[in-house]
């Protein structure tokens, strides 16, 4: 019973010296701005966020030039990882400082006062500093991988991509698996490299769906050619693929009732003419999609 005291005090004793040492970083936050945040760019922050989220934030501030607003180069591991802006952020947000929207709740947090969980970052920042205009509580954006391989106008209608394994097959792969069959379930015997749009009309056919190809080089819409057109095409099954660094598919989630991008001419000259007329019409015609 003795040692079983003894461990018990010492816990008690670490459990403390680290709620002070928590609740002195509160106080740095609130009341200690280091001399290189006395800039117009953390105005917004001080005071606000963590003194820990700051330093992070500091370190992409350091890569903005060099990253510019290529996220493929900067990678957005910081707003993936901890809910911060990243370098191609940064970059964006001009000579009025970092908004405090584009920090994560969790960093706003400089008290173990309890928190309502529906109360929201503005509302317990406004606590501290009744100046401060609402803010909504900001989620981190998804990171989406591959998405600056894809037109620029169609990144809002993508809500996921997935990768698949890089042997030689990966086309194959990608639309088994967009056909639910798993991507390890696609043909052995297949030897011919997959390319688009002549092997879009096979599986458009095949399999009975709409295929949606994503790519910066060309995107398109292949519909069945042997199928009696629908009277709405988004009643027909529609699966979505991208070709990405030139050289590699991957599967591609759109979002429900997005528009498509434009359909491949061949489907003019074939039965499958009614498919385009009137719903397909409703694809926008920018150039970016």
């Amino acid at each position: 019973m003795g040692d079983l005291c003894f461990y018990w005090d010492s816990i008690n004793r670490m459990i403390i010296l680290q709620h002070n040492a928590i609740k002195a970083s509160f106080q740095k936050s609130l009341h200690v701005a280091g001399h290189r945040f006395k800039v117009t760019a953390y105005k917004k922050l001080i005071s606000f966020v963590s003194k820990y989220a700051l330093n992070l934030i500091s370190e992409e501030v350091d890569r903005v030039k060099s990253v510019g607003f290529d996220k493929s180069r900067c990678g957005c591991t910081l707003t993936c990882t901890h809910g911060l802006p990243c370098a191609c952020q940064l970059a964006s947000f001009g000579v009025g400082g970092i908004p405090l929207k584009s920090v994560h709740v969790m960093w706003t947090r400089l008290s173990f006062e309890d928190i309502p969980t529906e109360q929201s970052s503005s509302e317990f920042c406004a606590s501290k500093k009744s100046n401060e205009g609402s803010l909504p509580e900001i989620v981190p954006a998804k990171c989406i991988p591959f998405l600056d391989q894809f037109p620029v106008g169609y990144h809002p209608n993508i809500v996921d991509v997935v990768d698949v394994k890089a042997d030689g097959h990966c086309g194959y792969r990608v639309v088994a698996a967009q056909l639910g069959m798993g991507e390890e379930s696609w043909a052995a015997g297949t030897y011919k490299w997959m390319t688009i749009p002549d092997m879009g009309y096979v599986i458009a056919n095949q399999y009975n769906v709409i295929l949606v190809s994503l790519s910066m080089l060309q995107s398109l819409s292949t519909f069945p050619l042997r199928t009696q057109a629908s009277s709405n095409f988004r009643h027909h099954r529609i699966i979505a693929i991208g070709h990405v660094h030139g050289n590699h598919f991957v599967q591609v989630k759109l979002k429900d009732g997005c528009p498509i991008p434009p359909i491949d001419i061949l489907l003019g000259s074939h039965c499958a003419y009614g498919w385009a007329y009137p719903e397909v019409s409703e694809v926008p015609a920018d150039k970016n999609i």
